[in-house]
């Protein structure tokens, strides 16, 4: 495997979003939902968080959520941020990254790549294409939520920042095993649409069987560490226990990968 063309592999991921119409209005549409989730939840929410009104109210339910190691960051915005994206950005990445090389295969256009890049650089360059893709829209609406805090209180600007590199790394590992499952069904269906369908229905259902399953038979609890996404609420009480919460995504994406490259191999073009 070249690593210089799944390099180059992975800057068309980029040039597709950046320098397309159709990636110019993903881009558009994932700014105009940003600003709304700032105007409406980020915004307001960290008034709520710095009113004294609410101070003593707020800082009682994060702690019954065990949240209280958040609630004494020095910027609000930072707060609210953080428990929006663990839980929207998942989503999000499935949706962004629904496209590898589904539409290739059903072009027809993927039987050229691989005469000029094999397999595996096609599979592992895309999938890099897309890391890099959600670490660049992750890192700018966290530094709009820091710009937003700035404002309000420059003070706390370089406490903050600190804060917020620990939040962007642990939110793009956190964010790796649903990329990596996109990569798996990319490498058998023909469309993104199918695969945010196929997606929503394996994860949503895998959810629900697992949930019975550890209902009847307590033992069966171990098997949700399969399932990407499953650790996200554990997460929002970050940082204290970042090796471990790196662990299990890290060997969900291994995983993931290794099963989309047996896949990858196998399929027809």
């Amino acid at each position: 495997m070249d690593i210089q063309r799944c390099w180059a592999l992975a800057v068309f991921e980029l040039n597709r979003l950046f320098m397309t119409r159709r990636g110019l209005i993903a881009l558009a549409v994932f700014g105009l939902f940003w600003l709304i989730i700032f105007y409406y939840l980020i915004s307001r929410g960290a008034d709520i968080l710095n009113s004294p009104a609410f101070a003593e109210m707020a800082e009682q339910s994060f702690g019954q959520l065990g949240l209280s190691e958040i609630y004494q960051w020095p910027m609000a915005e930072l707060v609210i941020y953080w428990l929006v994206a663990i839980h929207l950005y998942p989503l999000m990445t499935i949706m962004m990254s629904a496209d590898q090389s589904a539409s290739d295969r059903d072009r027809g256009t993927l039987r050229f790549l691989v005469l000029r890049a094999s397999r595996s650089e096609i599979l592992f360059g895309r999938f890099a294409g897309q890391v890099m893709i959600m670490g660049l829209l992750t890192g700018a609406s966290l530094l709009a939520a820091l710009v937003m805090g700035g404002i309000q209180n420059i003070a706390v600007i370089i406490a903050a920042s600190l804060i917020a590199v620990g939040l962007w790394l642990h939110l793009l590992i956190a964010l790796l095993p649903f990329i990596a499952l996109m990569t798996l069904f990319n490498g058998f269906l023909r469309s993104a649409r199918q695969c945010v369908l196929v997606a929503s229905l394996v994860l949503g259902g895998l959810s629900i069987l697992l949930s019975l399953l550890t209902y009847w038979y307590p033992a069966f609890s171990v098997l949700e560490y399969l399932l990407p996404g499953n650790d996200l609420t554990d997460l929002l009480s970050l940082p204290g226990q970042t090796l471990q919460s790196y662990l299990q995504p890290g060997l969900q994406t291994v995983g993931l990968l290794s099963l989309a490259w047996l896949i990858n191999q196998r399929s027809s073009l």
